[in-house]
Protein backbone atom coordinates (compact mmCIF):
# COMPACT_ATOMS: atom_id res chain seq x y z
CA UNK A 1 0.00 0.00 0.00
CA UNK A 2 2.91 2.35 0.62
CA UNK A 3 4.05 1.92 -2.98
CA UNK A 4 0.51 2.45 -4.28
CA UNK A 5 0.28 5.67 -2.24
CA UNK A 6 3.62 6.90 -3.55
CA UNK A 7 2.65 6.05 -7.13
CA UNK A 8 -0.69 7.85 -6.75
CA UNK A 9 1.01 10.95 -5.35
CA UNK A 10 3.42 10.91 -8.30
CA UNK A 11 0.57 10.50 -10.78
CA UNK A 12 -1.38 13.39 -9.26
CA UNK A 13 1.69 15.62 -9.27
CA UNK A 14 2.43 14.77 -12.87
CA UNK A 15 -1.16 15.40 -13.89
CA UNK A 16 -1.23 18.79 -12.18
CA UNK A 17 2.11 19.77 -13.65
CA UNK A 18 1.13 18.77 -17.17
CA UNK A 19 -2.25 20.48 -16.98
CA UNK A 20 -0.60 23.71 -15.85
CA UNK A 21 2.17 23.45 -18.42
CA UNK A 22 -0.05 22.61 -21.38
CA UNK A 23 -2.87 25.05 -20.60
CA UNK A 24 -2.83 28.39 -22.35
CA UNK A 25 -2.19 31.34 -20.04
CA UNK A 26 -5.69 32.76 -20.49
CA UNK A 27 -7.27 29.44 -19.35
CA UNK A 28 -4.87 28.61 -16.53
CA UNK A 29 -7.12 29.97 -13.75
CA UNK A 30 -10.07 27.98 -15.08
CA UNK A 31 -8.03 24.78 -15.15
CA UNK A 32 -6.83 25.39 -11.60
CA UNK A 33 -10.36 26.09 -10.38
CA UNK A 34 -11.59 22.80 -11.85
CA UNK A 35 -8.78 20.97 -10.09
CA UNK A 36 -9.58 22.69 -6.80
CA UNK A 37 -13.30 21.99 -7.22
CA UNK A 38 -12.55 18.29 -7.67
CA UNK A 39 -10.98 18.09 -4.23
CA UNK A 40 -13.57 20.41 -2.70
CA UNK A 41 -16.49 18.27 -3.87
CA UNK A 42 -14.98 14.95 -2.86
CA UNK A 43 -16.15 15.15 0.80
CA UNK A 44 -19.67 16.07 -0.37
CA UNK A 45 -20.00 12.70 -2.08
CA UNK A 46 -18.26 10.67 0.63
CA UNK A 47 -21.09 10.96 3.15
CA UNK A 48 -23.95 9.73 0.94
CA UNK A 49 -21.79 6.96 -0.52
CA UNK A 50 -20.79 5.82 2.97
CA UNK A 51 -24.41 5.90 4.09
CA UNK A 52 -25.59 3.89 1.09
CA UNK A 53 -22.85 1.33 1.70
CA UNK A 54 -24.18 0.91 5.25
CA UNK A 55 -27.78 0.61 3.99
CA UNK A 56 -27.41 -1.48 0.80
CA UNK A 57 -23.86 -2.85 0.85
CA UNK A 58 -20.68 -2.05 -1.00
CA UNK A 59 -21.29 -3.90 -4.27
CA UNK A 60 -24.68 -2.33 -5.19
CA UNK A 61 -23.44 1.11 -4.18
CA UNK A 62 -20.27 0.85 -6.24
CA UNK A 63 -22.21 -0.46 -9.23
CA UNK A 64 -24.55 2.53 -8.98
CA UNK A 65 -21.67 5.00 -8.57
CA UNK A 66 -19.79 3.45 -11.51
CA UNK A 67 -22.91 3.75 -13.67
CA UNK A 68 -23.40 7.37 -12.63
CA UNK A 69 -19.77 8.18 -13.43
CA UNK A 70 -20.01 6.49 -16.83
CA UNK A 71 -23.24 8.32 -17.60
CA UNK A 72 -21.80 11.69 -16.55
CA UNK A 73 -18.57 11.04 -18.46
CA UNK A 74 -20.52 10.19 -21.59
CA UNK A 75 -22.65 13.32 -21.22
CA UNK A 76 -19.55 15.48 -20.79
CA UNK A 77 -17.86 13.81 -23.75
CA UNK A 78 -20.87 14.46 -25.99
CA UNK A 79 -21.18 18.02 -24.67
CA UNK A 80 -17.50 18.74 -25.24
CA UNK A 81 -17.75 17.32 -28.76
CA UNK A 82 -20.66 19.68 -29.49
CA UNK A 83 -18.78 22.66 -28.02
CA UNK A 84 -15.71 21.95 -30.13
CA UNK A 85 -17.62 21.57 -33.37
CA UNK A 86 -20.26 24.31 -32.96
CA UNK A 87 -17.78 27.17 -32.92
Amino acid sequence: MVFVGIAEAMRMTLGQSLSRELTEDRYRARAKSLHTMTFGLMPVTALPIGRSIDDWGAQPTLIFVAGAVLLAGTAFLVGAHRLRHDS
